[in-house]
């Protein structure tokens, strides 16, 4: 009884692990021609030390924990004289902001990201010069409960780094956006014919937890029938 129980719980687990794939919340995919500055300090065009913050509106059909936001961005200013690599280092910060008037209202959740994945795509921006585009992965900590139909603003940005200046690309989806440029001003939206920002949001199937719970249920009962 306590092998065949043993290898029920081994089964129910694997069953979870095989099935554990996270969903797909909200998808914009990006249009690889053209990105804006989201980044708290930055050199511009002209040397001058700038910051500017965008946030781009989402909502969900249904009630779910956003766990990740995959975002796509790339690197460097109008018309630098080579692609820009990204930073050795880099810290990037995301918020989920309530909506108000149609523009981000307050706070809701926030997570400062060392070093997140970033990987290239393979594909570029089409820029002059054409830059790569980069896919980052930036688990939210803690997730955040976001309820069906109600309206949010993601916000991406790249924190403390003078050096680089990272650009969160484009979806090329008629709506636009918000932004705060300067830094220190309102939030403000954009033209729509800007289009909006190219991002994804993602929450874990929740196959694990249930199953996970199977299993314990299963080796409690096989204890207390050999009580």
């Amino acid at each position: 009884m306590k092998t065949a129980s043993r290898w029920l719980v081994a089964g129910v687990l694997l069953e979870c692990a095989s099935a554990n794939a996270d969903t797909l919340l909200h998808r914009q995919s990006p249009g690889r021609t053209f990105g804006i500055p989201s980044d708290t300090e930055y050199l511009d065009d002209f040397g001058h030390t700038s910051g500017s913050l965008i946030a781009d509106a989402f909502s969900l059909n249904q009630t779910a924990n956003i766990c990740r936001a995959n975002v796509y961005g790339f690197f460097g200013g109008t018309s630098p004289g080579l692609d820009p690599l990204p930073p050795l280092n880099e810290t990037l910060r995301v918020r989920i902001w309530s909506d108000t008037a149609g523009l981000p209202g307050t706070v809701l959740h926030e997570g400062i990201l060392q070093n997140p994945s970033r990987t290239w795509t393979g594909f570029f921006v089409a820029l002059g010069p054409i830059r790569k585009e980069y896919l980052y992965r930036l688990e939210i900590p803690g997730c955040f409960a976001a309820q069906a139909g109600a309206s949010y603003w993601l916000e991406v940005d790249q924190i403390d780094d003078v050096g680089s200046l990272f650009r969160w690309e484009n979806a090329n989806i008629f709506g636009g956006f918000a932004q705060r440029f300067p830094i220190d001003t309102p939030w403000r939206s954009s033209s729509p014919n800007q289009g909006q920002m190219a991002y994804e949001l993602w929450t874990p199937e929740p196959c694990s937890g249930v199953l996970l719970a199977l299993a314990v249920g299963i080796l409690r009962r096989v204890a207390a029938v050999r009580r």
